[in-house]
């Protein structure tokens, strides 16, 4: 896998989502509503919009989450994908839990028409991932 997008969203698309569900703030620490953290080998972004730069900024501070303002279309998580996908073959990992499959076509199709490269997406349950952890707080969390 060489990027996992991760956000803060319940199989149900809830306004208010579980804690069970907020893996994007888990890791990231930012806890805005909106925001998308894009996790790579060598580096983490995290996208927000507007109304939470000043928020992103400050639970981001200390990290080594770069703050990525998802200003528009054209500067957007999916934009930098698109990027990505130009220059490199992309698996990408996400839950299929939070993200609707319409999402994911609507994705896979913007990048099949800019990407000349191959891209993957990879199917992932990430609390599984964190639940191996020997921390008893967060199997609680992020109990599968």
């Amino acid at each position: 896998i060489d990027l996992l997008w991760i956000s803060d969203a319940d199989p149900h698309f809830n306004e208010y989502v579980h804690p069970h569900w907020q893996l994007r703030s888990y890791l990231s620490g930012f806890d805005g509503s909106n925001g998308v953290l894009i996790i790579e080998k060598d580096a983490a972004s995290l996208w927000t919009d507007g109304r939470y730069f000043v928020q992103a900024k400050s639970q981001l501070e200390g990290s080594n989450i770069k703050m990525c303002k998802w200003e528009s279309k054209d500067k957007s998580p999916v934009n930098y994908l698109i990027n990505k996908a130009q220059k490199e073959s992309l698996n990408i990992g996400y839950d299929p839990k939070v993200l609707s499959s319409d999402f994911i076509y609507n994705i896979t199709n913007q990048l099949l028409l800019h990407a000349e490269v191959l891209f993957y997406f990879y199917l992932l349950h990430f609390c599984y991932i964190l639940c191996v952890q020997d921390n008893q707080e967060l199997r609680d969390v992020f109990y599968c």
